[in-house]
């Protein structure tokens, strides 16, 4: 049964996330920048960005195997035309990332031990939920972000799932080894795509603390709890040093990220200013290394500058404030719809929009179910049972409301600008809960309350698409969408 339900996933996935690709045939939002990077590794310009470089390199390869990097366009403004049909090699990576999740989600509810039916609902609603299939559409880093998170935690359960057999073979501990390995690895994946990747791992050694605080044998606890911290730790300092020597490599010469940097640093980059400085020492790879991360971290501290379409966290789960990302002209509409740049429109009011915009049933619902979850978590806490039943944190509820905890509070203590997408990661554990909740229900009840929780979210997915594929609307049609003046 599970194939199939993988399958029809998958069938459901692709087909929502095709469904015009790869248009507009323009920089949408952050293209400007992760585009312009990515096409720096092909000229081996310096560039600086407060992200780490994994994101940018995986799009960069995708770039050299279509012929489209190395090209000196103009990505620098949103809205500029791609010059050639190959930046859709840009946007491969995140889109594949967009299709696969729903698939890694019924994995990791089925190593919850959700039902089939609750597992594969949890992935309609990833299919369904319209924020998440937009910033897999464009060449974005947070789509791939997501995937490699969710993975590693579904190699965790995987992982913690096998038991140990009565004959404790060679074979079993290259197995449960693996998973590990595997964990460790898609956690570093989700680090090296941006900071905010940590909180994957964070769970995991969260959960691992708990376990050895309740445990019988707390010197085994302990030696076991080491061995994995130390591949967690090794694998992910490994794939993070990795990558920056790959970055190092890739952009030998000056460019538009040498102001970020030290003399020193820049006299290491061909046709900078301090090149043949007798009197500047060269460093080495790690003095480089510490120097950039130290930059990133300041520039990630600092970057208070206002947005039109920046958002307070506490207003993420209502969805408080979407995100303008393009919008086309009238010929631009017509080329759209009719595959020609030069196709008539009769109706001149009518444009094409894309918004980071949610899916607001699965946002308020996700909202309502997982301060649901979290409050009884707390009561359960207060009352001592979350202390005297310690295996309670590898059942689904405290699973999630942790997962969703440590991807959504950290960012009280951030001050940079931020946006709605930063909610994403959090957004998922929320629709876990949603599936999580359904599952709980019996008999007739539970399959009637699915069914209509799924016809809702494809009502207000179709109701919204308009505007998650940039089809023409009119001023009124886009308005009649747009129900809170915030929201516009």
């Amino acid at each position: 049964m599970n194939k199939y339900l993988l399958l029809a996933l998958f069938v459901l996935s692709a087909a929502t996330h095709l469904l015009f690709f790869p248009r507009p045939a323009e920089v949408v939002f952050d293209e400007v920048y992760f585009v312009t990077y990515a096409n720096d590794y092909s000229l081996g310009t310096y560039y600086f960005d407060p992200h780490p470089p994994l994101g940018k390199l995986l799009l960069a390869a995708a770039g050299h195997l279509s012929g489209i990097s190395g090209i000196n366009h103009d990505y620098s403004n949103i809205g500029n035309k791609y010059q050639t049909d190959t930046y859709i090699w840009y946007r491969l990576l995140p889109l594949l990332a967009g299709i696969l999740l729903p698939l890694v989600v019924y994995w990791l509810c089925r190593r919850l031990r959700f039902s089939a039916l609750a597992a594969f609902s949890a992935g309609l609603f990833i299919i369904l939920e319209n924020s998440l299939l937009v910033q897999s559409r464009f060449a974005f880093l947070d789509s791939m972000l997501i995937l490699a998170g969710f993975t590693s935690l579904a190699a965790y359960l995987q992982y913690r799932s096998l038991k140990v057999p009565v004959t404790f073979t060679k074979r079993f501990e290259m197995r449960r080894c693996g998973w590990l390995i595997l964990t460790a690895l898609w956690a570093a994946v989700a680090f090296d795509f941006k900071w905010t990747g940590l909180a994957f791992s964070l769970i995991i050694v969260l959960i691992e603390l708990w376990d050895i605080v309740g445990a019988p044998r707390k010197m085994v606890a302990i030696k076991h709890a080491i061995k994995f911290f130390v591949v967690l730790l090794v694998v992910g300092l490994t794939v993070y040093m990795v990558t920056f020597a790959v970055h190092f490599t890739l952009l030998p010469k000056s460019g538009q990220g040498n102001a970020f940097m030290s003399a020193a640093f820049q006299k290491t980059l061909i046709d900078s200013t301090y090149r043949n400085d007798p009197t500047i020492s060269t460093p080495g790879f790690l003095v480089k290394f510490f120097e950039l991360n130290e930059q990133m971290y300041s520039v990630n501290a600092h970057m208070n500058a206002a947005h039109q379409y920046s958002s307070k966290w506490y207003t993420w789960p209502f969805m408080a404030r979407p995100i303008f990302y393009w919008q086309g002209s009238a010929s631009s509409t017509a080329a759209m719809v009719e595959g020609t740049a030069t196709a008539p429109i009769a109706d001149r009011d009518v444009n094409s929009y894309i918004y980071l915009f949610g899916n607001p049933f699965i946002y308020w619902l996700g909202a309502l179910v997982m301060t649901g979850l979290i409050v009884n978590g707390l009561w359960l806490l207060s009352i001592g049972s979350l202390v005297k039943d310690r295996k309670i944190v590898h059942r689904a509820p405290v699973f999630i409301a942790v997962g969703f905890l440590v991807n959504f509070l950290p960012f009280i203590f951030i001050g940079r600008v931020m946006f709605l997408y930063h909610y994403q990661a959090a957004l998922v554990f929320s629709i876990l809960a949603i599936a999580y909740i359904l599952d709980q229900l019996k008999g007739r009840r539970k399959y009637i309350l699915i069914g209509a929780a799924i016809l809702l979210a494809l009502t207000a997915f179709i109701f919204w698409s308009p505007i998650s594929y940039g089809t023409p609307l009119s001023q009124e049609q886009l308005q009649s969408r747009m129900w809170f003046p915030n929201w516009r």
